[in-house]
């Protein structure tokens, strides 16, 4: 716990604005009443974490008697306002539709076996999705009689309502989640340019506004009400450079959501390639960090770069990311767009259909993942530019049918150091047999020791 002198010069110091962390509920909910009967503002208790951020004046301070909480952690909430980084949105030549990335990674051969990503869901946090001008986000491509989005929320998006004022949410959207539909001279048209899992149910989570800029507290908001509303995968294709390495409120969040087995899937960012430049929330352990392909075999250059701050790698597996036809929210029609945020989708959309295939598997969180990390196609660059390299769904599906029932698991994320140390626990007398894999970044030798 922070020392109470420590919490009382961090309360001080910010901008009367603060977000408190607990070590458990017990303590939130006293603090929360104890400070609603004082009269300071409650903006938000989170469902997820034990935190709560409050508004007050300095003279409140004095009388919120800290000194009877554990406190984990302060964190000056709306200080850090920033850009989050998108799309590089550039229209170049060579476009790729949905259509062939579907055939290239073998998704279509699991279509085929008839898993769409049917009852799975998705919440996607972004900057909203326009349905009225985007009929592929309308209904699920199988059951067209089923609406597609399910939820719709703002996080806290100030002057404006939830649609999509930037058109990066309805083209994410579409990638992981459509059904085909685009609107062509003025027409309603049925294509075979689908997403990756098009009958999945989305949780529309606006967080974004219409700059794609994003308020660190509407982030929160977004990821906290993601967990509340039970979605299986969340899918953030945005990032940040700035970041808290200490007592950040993301990160304890990324470990709920880890907790309750669901998949955060995020992009690393668009600053390669400059190294150590994955930003938040790809860079938190308990996250799956995206990096981009300009092709299926060559890296895209604007890629992020690990190592992370923590030196853990920073990627962990790479999609197409580079000029991805979606939907165009002003039009209906097709635009093209690169960056990592392209990325994130189809890995999350591949979970998703993943989720279809084995909704009986126990951690699947931990299995799915092994799944996609075992099983992706080294590209033959550095493992802190690809992670485990290009995501390869169909042998990750196969992967599960042979080992969905096997206690499994990974060592991501990898960490640069002389030495490794991973533990596994087993009753004294039980026999395992253990398959190891062991990859180094550079061309040294590796020791180990069992």
């Amino acid at each position: 716990p922070l020392e109470f002198r420590i919490v009382k010069e961090q309360l001080y110091s910010y901008k009367n604005r603060a977000l408190i962390s607990f070590f458990n509920f017990e303590d939130r909910n006293i603090f929360q009443y104890l400070a609603q009967s004082l009269g300071v503002k409650v903006d938000k208790a989170y469902y997820s974490i034990p935190a709560i951020s409050i508004s007050y004046s300095d003279t409140m301070i004095e009388k919120l008697e800290l000194d009877r909480f554990d406190i984990k952690y302060t964190y000056p909430i709306g200080t850090y306002g920033y850009y989050i980084p998108q799309n590089l949105d550039t229209e170049l030549p060579n476009f790729i539709e949905l259509k062939d990335i579907r055939e290239v990674l073998e998704i279509d051969k699991i279509h085929d076996l008839g898993y769409y990503g049917k009852d799975v869901v998705v919440a996607i946090l972004d900057s909203g999705i326009n349905v009225s001008n985007a009929p592929g986000l309308e209904t699920l491509y199988t059951v067209p009689t089923e609406l597609k989005i399910i939820f719709n929320w703002d996080a806290g998006v100030v002057g404006e309502d939830i649609s999509d004022s930037s058109g990066h949410g309805t083209h994410i959207a579409s990638i992981l989640s459509g059904n085909g539909k685009f609107i062509e001279d003025g027409i309603t048209v049925q294509t075979d340019h689908y997403g990756i899992a098009p009958d999945a149910s989305i949780l529309n989570i606006k967080v974004l506004d219409k700059t794609n800029y994003g308020k660190d507290e509407w982030l929160y908001n977004g990821f906290d009400k993601s967990i509340e509303m039970g979605a299986d995968i969340i899918s953030a294709s945005l990032t940040s450079i700035t970041y808290e390495k200490m007592g950040d409120p993301l990160e304890e969040l990324m470990r709920a959501a880890y907790e309750q087995d669901i998949f955060v899937v995020s992009s690393a960012g668009n600053y390669g390639p400059l190294g150590g430049s994955v930003g938040a929330p790809a860079l938190w352990d308990y996250v799956i960090s995206v990096g981009a392909s300009d092709n299926i075999t060559d890296l895209a250059v604007y890629s992020a770069l690990g190592p992370a701050s923590d030196l853990s790698v920073g990627i962990d597996i790479i999609a197409p990311g580079s000029r991805i036809g979606g939907s165009d929210a002003r039009t209906g029609g097709r635009k093209y767009v690169s960056g990592t945020s392209v990325s994130a989708p189809i890995v999350s959309g591949i979970l998703a259909l993943l989720r279809e295939a084995f909704p009986e598997v126990e951690n699947y969180r931990q299995k799915f993942e092994v799944a996609i990390l075992e099983t992706a196609d080294d590209l033959g660059y550095p493992v802190v530019a690809q992670g485990r390299g290009m995501i390869d769904p169909y042998n990750a599906f196969k992967f599960l049918q042979e080992n969905a029932d096997e206690d499994i698991f990974a060592t991501n994320p990898n960490r640069i150091s002389e030495e490794n140390l991973y533990f596994y626990s087993c009753v004294e007398g039980d026999k395992k047999s253990f398959h190891f894999k062991l990859a180094s970044s550079s061309n040294q030798n590796i020791t180990t020791n069992v």
